[in-house]
């Protein structure tokens, strides 16, 4: 089984190896308010919550991947959950043939994102016109059936069209890509100021470098003219690149294989980074640092590897708060929306759990009447495990400054 909580965590996703989905409302009853039976033929093995709270992703065997609408209609004093259109999304995965449990695919930072790991693609879709030159020599013949091989990938969803493939990562290698994950936070756009300075060619390369200095000196025509061109030239830059993302922000993904880690950034085709020689043995899971900073893999030989990354992503933040632009202006307003959601959830769940464990310390241990007898012992611990649960939590540290926290370890 594998779980996925919402960002708001309001509710949680679970998925099965029967092929069901199932949400549970964590305010409400225990029981599933949404249950969806045999949603794949053969096993569900991952899921993922949009960052926006709308779309619901599984992934898993026949169909491979599923994205549904999460809705909630509220009915007077009750509300009722719903997943709703159903649509089956394109391209080719490996299937049963894989021994892994759960298969970690995810949704961007921002949710404009989708990247599902295990596709598979053929040489021949490449190179076609290769083949077809060659197909009529016995050589040429056992290059095509070389290049007839199967290669791995990633397929990548766009949020407007998940029912088709944006993109697709190769990844050179034997291995199959076991998984993908987007690292928790924005990065700032690179500096563009030395590729300026080759643009404007009669201004001159000091001038470019002493740009923001006299920017300021400049009036207000002057000033919207540099930003203009400033725009385009970075417009330019990132089209040269291969800018698969957003422009007024760029996000990182490392995708790993059984003996290799990736790192890719959105503003680039090119990966950014390469990592092998981690582990004796297969690579089973990788987590990010909250800034990006460092990267840690674990691996079925016992050990966890930590991989700094030496800031060489650029600057991170929590949200792109740096970006004067509309959509990104709105979309940092609805995620902080989102994660204060998720703070007042919390601390009210902290709370009632703690007024809860204080009622049953104080009702004098009543309730242990009832007990066997083999577990007197262990159930008159409990109030005492309580007691000091009680006073650990009265000190906790709120998620805000736990965040701030982490960001600088």
């Amino acid at each position: 089984m594998i779980c996925a909580f919402r960002p708001d965590s309001r509710y949680l996703l679970s998925a099965g190896g029967d092929g069901s989905v199932v949400i549970h409302d964590l305010e409400g009853s225990t029981v599933p308010v949404v249950q969806l039976t045999e949603v794949h033929h053969k096993f569900c093995r991952g899921v993922a919550w949009d960052p926006w709270c709308k779309y619901v992703a599984s992934f898993g065997g026949g169909p491979p991947l599923l994205f549904f609408t999460h809705t909630a209609k509220t009915t007077g004093a009750s509300r009722r959950v719903h997943l709703t259109g159903q649509r089956k999304a394109p391209g080719d995965y490996i299937g049963e043939s894989c021994a892994t449990t759960f298969r970690r695919f995810g949704w961007s930072p921002d949710g404009s994102l989708v990247a599902v790991p295990y596709g598979k693609a053929s040489h021949h879709s490449n190179s076609q016109n290769q083949h077809h030159q060659n197909k009529n020599n016995n050589k040429d013949a056992s290059e095509t059936r070389r290049g007839d091989d199967m290669i791995h990938c990633v397929y990548v969803y766009t949020r407007n069209a998940l029912d088709k493939v944006a993109a697709r990562l190769t990844i050179r290698g034997y291995s199959e890509v076991r998984g993908v994950l987007w690292a928790p936070c924005f990065l700032q756009p690179l500096d563009e100021e030395d590729g300026d300075g080759d643009s404007d060619g009669g201004n001159g390369s000091g001038v470019e470098k002493s740009g923001r200095i006299e920017g300021e000196r400049e009036g207000a025509r002057g000033g919207e003219e540099t930003a203009t061109n400033r725009a385009e030239r970075r417009r330019c830059a990132l089209a040269a690149r291969g800018s698969w993302g957003p422009d007024s922000y760029r996000m990182a993904m490392a995708v790993w294989t059984a003996d290799s880690v990736v790192v890719y950034t959105t503003d680039s085709d090119v990966r950014h980074s390469d990592y092998t020689d981690l582990h004796m043995r297969s690579i089973s899971d990788v987590a990010w640092s909250p800034n990006a900073r460092y990267l840690l893999t674990a691996s079925l030989d016992g050990y966890v590897s930590v991989i700094s990354t030496g800031g060489s992503l650029g600057i991170a933040h929590k949200l792109p708060l740096f970006s004067t632009e509309p959509v990104t202006v709105g979309l940092c307003r609805m995620m902080s929306e989102i994660h204060s959601l998720g703070e007042k959830l919390e601390t009210g769940g902290r709370s009632a759990a703690n007024s809860a464990n204080a009622a049953k310390t104080s009702s004098g241990g009543g309730a242990l009447l009832h007990a066997p007898v083999k577990k007197k012992r262990k159930l008159a611990e409990e109030p005492q495990k309580r007691q000091q649960e009680s006073v650990q939590t009265s000190g906790a540290i709120p998620l805000s400054e736990l965040s701030e926290l982490m960001e600088n370890i």
